[in-house]
């Protein structure tokens, strides 16, 4: 009964208003827990228990001991008889495996399962940190066993981040192929043309693994060899072999629906299937993936390298099926190799492990945001960076690594190039003269054979036209073969499409040097006339004379007649032939000069000229100008003829003015004189549209809105406008403008 007058003062809110109506009726503990029970709690309320039961696991930051007592105290919920055994297993399920694997068959209480399952949690969790220390201590055995072997042990010292006290030196094999090792008091200053630096940097606590590394340096002097080896070791958060975790973009997938797939793994052979397990467990040391019991699933495959190794890859064709693409555009490789103009230093950084190319591709251009374009240019995961001069380049490289290591990015130094005065990127090659053909590339197209079907020759096309700016006239050389592409052409593989071919490859070798364009300078185009194509030469000149920038080529085709000139003038000749023929068809080429005279005749609405004036420089003479002006004498049997032809072209002039007149009359009908000035009042012409959801008619609506005031005048009948409340800002036409005669409306 004690326990029962207590709750006037525990209870809140509508759990006391409703302890207030039921006090009277309850005797004891269990009939006031049963009416308690009854008033606030579901019917379904143990189904909503099992369900969240059967739903409830682990989760990767949660602990041990917080689950399983928030797991017991909701089984007591939903079966309060069960028993100590069966709730240690069910806690068992729903655990981590790994610690779930050394804990059963071991405890029998959830008290134990808490005690020892806490250790083996803590045991987990410091694995990585073991596999780090030895891979560390393997590592210095390997160097100092390397350093015996060669009984000539030469010290160097380890260059830190951050100011930290010097703890060890490092033994460092040095290879010199070419003659021994110079001595120097500063630091790195080799002269071998092939280095195996090994370093490492011990940040706040932690030791990562020694990087070892053969940086590509040129024959240089040696001061360019240390500017090399100090920008290196200067950044060496940004060159470690520790994969790198970014936060600065989130890579999101979206589904089209949320109906998970599942994959069963591929079989592979005993060999593969280590080398997937040596890689699973790698990337689980190194956080990179986690254990996960998701519905989705993909399987693994192993994509062989050009060195016989592998590359571990995802096959996610089935997801991405179900993905809605990422509409963030890639950049054009023309447009960044235009952007190399008075480059002449040159280096290629590739970064480690990039995934998703358009997210990755955003987060670069984020990172890079205000250097893209200036010192470098970025492409998924490759970084080129160009300079003028070597020391504006040392200087670039230093800006690229303070941004790469502020978004805690690593580079894959195995792949990258430094202090190149040529470089080759995409299939070009990008050197101070310009960008060329990368011979490599093209040997695909030289070496292909005959095409026997469409898709064949398709694919030549397609990978001779990724050159066909290096090529003059490709569209002329490519048109036989692009005439087998068209719709309902039999296939026939001649020697004139052999030539074309054989054209294409032989351009390809003999292609030239581009140059990358200066915008302040002009461009000279040089056309040339054919009948398949329509192509072009792009110059510019330059202190070494006149060097090519680009060939341009366009096939003319009948599918876009609105964009082809040739075909708008075979479409009005065609439709003249209609109107002139008549019924007699067969006799329609006898119309053929007196059609192609109206149309070298015929001014042009966008020009004002006729095209034969344009190409002449003169207005082409009629028969009738012709024998008008010739000098009239009594001895010509014509002379009446030609009087009467000269009052025949003056009456035609005067009727051509007369009717001019009455189309100018016409135009200039809603024309206004008016002119306004800045601060005049004008009424406003709306047009209002009739809303019948608004209950709103047009008809009833007022056709001028005012006053408005003339803010500036933009050109001749054009009016900027200024009206509303809130106001609102426009160019108006003085057609829609009247002037407002009166005073303002009072303000408010």
């Amino acid at each position: 009964l004690e326990l029962i007058g207590t709750l006037s003062t525990v209870l809140k809110g509508p759990a006391q208003s409703w302890w207030k109506a039921e006090k009277a009726k309850v005797t004891d503990w269990q009939s006031s827990k049963k009416a308690f029970m009854a008033a606030f709690l579901s019917d379904d309320y143990l189904a909503e228990v099992e369900e969240k039961l059967r739903t409830l696991v682990q989760q990767p930051q949660q602990r041990l001991r917080d689950f399983a007592y928030d797991y017991r105290a909701l089984c007591l919920k939903w079966k309060p008889e069960i028993s100590e055994e069966e709730l240690v297993n069910r806690i068992l399920i729903n655990i981590n495996p790994r610690v779930a694997g050394c804990l059963r068959g071991t405890v029998n209480t959830v008290e134990q399962l808490v005690k020892v399952g806490s250790l083996v949690e803590k045991d987990c969790m410091g694995e990585k940190d073991y596999w780090q220390k030895v891979g560390t201590q393997g590592s210095r055995d390997k160097t100092k066993k390397s350093a015996d072997r060669t009984n000539n042990k030469n010290l160097a010292g380890v260059t830190l981040a951050q100011p930290h006290p010097l703890t060890s030196l490092l033994v460092v094999p040095v290879k010199v192929p070419a003659g021994p090792v110079t001595p120097s008091a500063q630091p790195h200053s080799l002269t071998a043309a092939k280095l195996n630096l090994y370093y490492a940097l011990p940040p706040t606590g932690r030791l990562p693994e020694l990087m070892s590394f053969t940086p590509e340096v040129p024959q240089w002097d040696s001061d360019n060899q240390d500017e090399l080896l100090k920008l290196i070791s200067a950044w060496p958060c940004t060159t470690s072999n520790i994969l790198g975790k970014t936060s600065v973009v989130q890579h999101k997938i979206t589904l089209t629906d949320d109906i998970p797939l599942k994959s069963r793994a591929y079989r592979v052979s005993p060999i593969k299937k280590q080398i997937i397990e040596q890689h699973v467990d790698q990337m689980l040391q190194d956080n990179i993936i986690e254990p996960s019991f998701s519905p989705w699933s993909s399987p693994v495959v192993l994509v062989p390298k050009p060195d016989g190794s592998y590359r571990f890859c995802v096959d996610y064709r089935k997801l991405n099926r179900k993905t809605v693409p990422d509409a963030y555009p890639m950049p054009l490789i023309h447009d960044i190799l235009e952007s190399l103009e008075g480059a002449s230093w040159f280096s290629a950084l590739d970064l480690q492990s990039g995934n998703s190319a358009a997210t990755f591709q955003h987060l670069m251009e984020r990172v890079l945001a205000d250097l893209t374009g200036k010192i470098c240019f970025v492409y998924i995961d490759d970084i080129i960076i160009y300079s003028k001069t070597l020391e504006q380049h040392i200087q670039h490289l230093n800006t690229i690594f303070h941004k790469l290591t502020q978004a805690n990015l690593t580079l894959n130094m195995k792949k990258c190039h430094f202090f190149k005065r040529q470089l080759k990127f995409l299939g070009h090659v990008v050197s101070e003269r310009g960008v060329e053909i990368d011979r490599e590339k093209t040997r695909a197209v030289a070496e292909f054979p005959p095409p026997q079907d469409l898709k064949a020759l398709q694919r030549f096309l397609g990978l001779a036209g990724w050159y066909h700016k290096f090529i003059p006239h490709f569209a002329d050389i490519a048109a036989p073969l692009n005439h087998l592409k068209k719709k309902g052409v039999k296939w026939e593989w001649t020697s004139q499409c052999q030539n074309s071919m054989d054209a294409l490859k032989q351009a390809l070798q003999n292609s030239p040097v581009l140059i990358q364009p200066d915008l302040n300078k002009t461009f000279q185009v040089h056309t040339d006339a054919s009948d398949v194509g329509l192509g072009a030469i792009l110059t510019q000149h330059t202190v070494e004379g006149e060097k090519t920038w680009g060939c341009v080529r366009r096939l003319t085709t009948s599918y876009h007649p609105q964009a082809n000139l040739t075909e708008r003038i075979n479409r009005t000749v065609k439709t003249m032939i209609a109107v002139y023929v008549g019924q007699q068809h067969q006799a329609w080429d006898q119309w053929l000069p007196e059609f192609r005279y109206a149309i070298k005749t015929a001014q042009q609405e966008s020009t004002g000229k006729t095209p034969a004036e344009l190409m002449l420089g003169r207005q082409v003479l009629g028969p009738l100008e012709r024998l008008i002006h010739r000098p009239p004498s009594p001895d010509q049997a014509a002379y009446s003829l030609v009087e009467r032809q000269n009052i025949m072209a003056e009456e035609i002039k005067s009727r051509m003015r007369m009717s001019q007149a009455k189309q100018a009359k016409y135009y200039n009908y809603r024309r206004k004189n008016a002119q306004f000035q800045p601060g005049d009042l004008v009424w406003l012409k709306t047009h209002p549209l009739s809303s019948a959801s608004n209950k709103f008619s047009a008809k009833l609506a007022p056709k001028w809105e005012g006053p408005a005031e003339i803010k500036s005048k933009t050109g001749p009948i054009n009016y900027t406008v200024c009206w509303g409340n809130p106001p609102e800002t426009d160019v108006i036409n003085v057609v829609n403008l009247k002037r407002y005669y009166g005073c303002l409306p009072p303000t408010p």
